[in-house]
Formats: structure tokens, sequence, C-alpha cells
């Protein structure tokens, strides 16, 4: 336990001694991160709807992942915001994050889940005067806690989550994912101009959010040859975002090769839902793939340890990669040993990853 923890236990020990017996008539669930770790913390909701069905269950969460939880079951109401100090492509406001506090201080919120395990969001919780709060302290701030949880950080995402209410997580898991109807006819629309009616469709997502999460677009190529030297009929959707578009100049496209990077983020889920395989880096889109129950291809690299991340679906609908070398799990944005070469990546062969995939062609 650090010094600042210490002392802010001492300081709030007379307060902590009224908050053993919690009231969970309104429980909040707080998740500021990406829409990648909001579908990990999915089977948390549905878990806590089940231990408490009479309860009124709130979400926060950024507004990138709240069509996730929008018309969900298992959230009576949910608040978002566009301020996070976890999402890299939100702008923090001061503004916002007080009036949100105000809000629920307003609802006079009984119970709160952090599922990060950061103090920043510990804090929120605790000055908008939510009087028992459950969650990890590992980051700094468990003298807020009213329970706090010991963190293995070897451990399972949603595991992580659901330990904080002593459930487990069934397995394999799969999961519908809410995307508008506007986004179903855009996918419908842009997969009605290429795909024939016996076609494999396989959707390719050779980036990732960092470079240090990225296998070398020239073995994602060969790997597209070896594909549709396997199969005629084959087709493969390559996608990412708009600022992947700086590297279509390095793909070939054609009638079998279809470009569809800078699409939306939900039409490319429903495009992803309706394909047979997916394969690409460590990105949310892995999870859509896999929990939507088509054949997932996940190159990890060594970056983060995938036994954290890697999707709870049936062995054989998931291929994962991923080589432990000495400098990993390293957790970086860019490879720290690049001037040697990003070999947690270099390690992981066209051959090995077409070797595992193949089968799935045949089916």
């Amino acid at each position: 336990m650090s010094t600042v923890d210490l002392l802010g236990s001492l300081l709030l020990f007379p307060l902590n001694l009224k908050k053993r017996i919690p009231d969970f008539s309104k429980i909040l669930v707080m998740r500021l991160d990406q829409p990648g770790d909001m579908v990990q913390a999915l089977p948390f909701f549905s878990a806590l709807r089940k231990k408490y069905p009479a309860s009124k269950i709130y979400a926060l969460c950024a507004e990138q992942c709240a069509f996730l939880l929008k018309n969900n079951p298992d959230v009576d109401e949910l608040i978002t915001t566009k301020s996070s100090w976890f999402y890299p492509l939100a702008e923090y406001s001061d503004k916002e994050m007080r009036a949100i506090s105000k809000q629920i201080s307003g609802e006079k919120i009984t119970v709160a889940f952090d599922l990060r395990g950061d103090i920043r969001s510990i804090m929120f919780l605790f000055f908008s005067g939510i009087p028992y709060i459950t969650g990890y302290g590992c980051a700094g701030g468990g003298f807020m806690l009213s329970k706090e949880f010991p963190y293995n950080r070897e451990e399972h995402e949603i595991d992580k989550n659901l330990k904080l209410i002593g459930e487990k997580a069934a397995a394999p898991l799969k999961m519908n994912f809410n995307i508008t109807p506007d986004a179903e006819k855009e996918a419908a629309d842009i997969m009605a101009k290429s795909v024939t009616e016996n076609g494999r469709i396989i959707v390719l997502h050779p980036f990732a959010g960092t470079p240090a999460k990225m296998w070398p677009l020239e073995r994602y190529i060969e790997l597209i040859d070896n594909i549709l030297a396997e199969d005629n009929k084959t087709i493969i959707f390559i996608t990412g975002g708009a600022a992947d578009k700086k590297y279509e100049k390095d793909f070939t496209f054609n009638s079998r090769v279809i470009n569809i990077m800078g699409v939306p983020f939900l039409p490319t889920i429903s495009i992803i839902k309706r394909a047979d395989m997916f394969i690409g880096n460590d990105s949310s889109l892995q999870y859509f793939a896999a929990y939507s129950g088509i054949k997932t291809a996940v190159i990890y690299g060594y970056t983060l340890n995938p036994a954290r991340w890697k999707p709870k679906v049936n062995k054989e609908d998931l291929a994962d990669f991923s080589i432990p070398v000495y400098c990993g799990p390293c957790e970086s944005a860019i490879c720290p040993n690049r001037k040697e070469g990003h070999i947690c990546m270099e390690k992981i062969t066209v051959e090995m990853v077409y070797d595992k995939i193949k089968p799935w062609l045949k089916v």
C-alpha cells in the first residue's frame, strides 16, 4: 500500500466503519475505456442484473461505447461522456465531468463498481457522494474504496470484472451487439456490391491502435495471396480507420480484395458479423468477430499477455498467435527494442498463420 493510501485509510477510517453494509437499490458501473474494454464488461452487467434483479442499474461510459449499452436489458439508465482519461480520442473536459458528477449525486446512487482500478475513477465516484464503492486499488485510491479486491494482473478481464460480485464467466461466450438500422443498411449495401452467393467472406484488419501491435503489412499481403490461391470464391474485405487509409497503396484491390477502410465503426461491425472469418491484430474488432460466433484469428505478438484479453470462445473458433520473448509483455505503444527488430511480431510467420486458418477455408 502506498503512503498516500495508508494516510487516506487512517483519515477515512471512521467513515468506512459506516459503509460495511451496502444498499444495492441503485447501482452504478463505471468504465470509461474503449469499445473493446466495454465488450469485456458486458458479462458483468448481465451477471449484475441476475444477482440484483430489483436494483436500478446505471452505466457510465464513453459515448463511443454507448451503442453497446443502449437498449441493453441489463442497464436501466445510461450516462455517457465525451470526456475520458483513458480513451485516446476523447478530449478531457473538467466542466463536463463535474456536471456528470452532479447528476450522479442527484440520483442518490448507493453502490458503485469501478471496473478499471484507476485512482481518477475512484476519486470521481467518491466525490460524487456514492457511499459504497467497490473495485481495485491497484493504481492507487484503495483507501476510498469500501471494499477493495486483490488485483491479479494476469487474470482475464472478464473474470476480473465478475470477481467483484463473486461470479464466474460461462464459456464459451456469445454476445448480441445492437447495431443501428442505418448501420445495418450501410453494411448490407456495401456487401451487396461485392459478395457472390456462394463466396466465403473474410474481414481482414491489418492495423491496430499502436505500432507495437502491428504485424508487418507485407506479411498480411502474402497471407492474402495464399488465401486467394486456395479458393477462387473467397472475398476479402480490408478494414481500417480513416487514419489507416495512408496504407491503401500497399494493397492491390480488385473484385476479390475490397477496400472498406474509412467505413464508419458500426457498419464495419455489421460487416464483420455477416462474415465467415476475421483476421487481424489485437484491437476491439476481434471481440465483435469472436463473440458473434465467426472464426477469428488474432495476431497478438507479445506486447500484452493474451491470456488477459483473448475472447472466451470455443478453442476451435479462435486462432491466437503469440510467442513469448525476453522483452515482453512490454505494454508499450512503440516497440522499445525496434532497433533489434520487432521480434515478438517477426517470430510469427505467414506459414504459421496460414496453416492454422487453412482448415477454416475448407469448411
